[in-house]
């Protein structure tokens, strides 16, 4: 059985990826592990000044980690249903870290046989839960194939004729 880790974020680039995903599993019988990465870097985050003390900055914290949290499963549990009305195994998990090294990490430990993740400029800001990585380095550190999702508005690409 071939395993397809798949990246989301959500946004419609996202959303074309898991399509991809779901797509080639039920084609190939295989299995995804969707993935939904939080962005290490929020946890940097310097106060403003209106975070004047270490209360009013762990309270914005736990309320900014638990809204990331929320907006994850709420993006995972669409996708499992997704993968399940198309009588697709999968599992799904929320990651923290640095997006490109989760990726790479958890390709490795699933031994994926693909990888499919949103298409960089589609992806949703990093504010709004977005990932932010760079396809390339992550297609070096991999041992199966990489899929770029398609960009959620082709029309962008498209060159008119005068």
């Amino acid at each position: 059985m071939q395993s397809i880790l798949l990246i989301t974020d959500g946004s419609p680039s996202g959303v074309l990826a898991e399509d991809a995903a779901v797509d080639l599993a039920r084609r190939y019988e295989g299995r995804i592990r969707a993935v939904y990465i939080l962005d290490q870097s929020w946890q940097n985050l310097l106060g403003d000044e209106w975070m004047n003390t270490s209360e009013t900055r762990m309270t914005f914290f736990r309320y900014l980690e638990d809204a990331l949290y929320s907006r994850a499963s709420e993006v995972l549990k669409c996708f499992t249903r997704k993968a399940e009305k198309a009588q697709v195994s999968c599992t799904a998990e929320v990651r923290v870290g640095k997006p490109d090294q989760v990726v790479i990490e958890t390709a490795k430990e699933l031994t994926a046989s693909l990888v499919v993740i949103p298409n960089p400029v589609g992806c949703a800001h990093p504010a709004a839960g977005g990932i932010q990585f760079l396809a390339g380095r992550i297609a070096k550190k991999i041992s199966c194939p990489l899929l770029v999702g398609a960009p959620a508005s082709p029309e962008r690409w498209t060159r008119t004729s005068k």
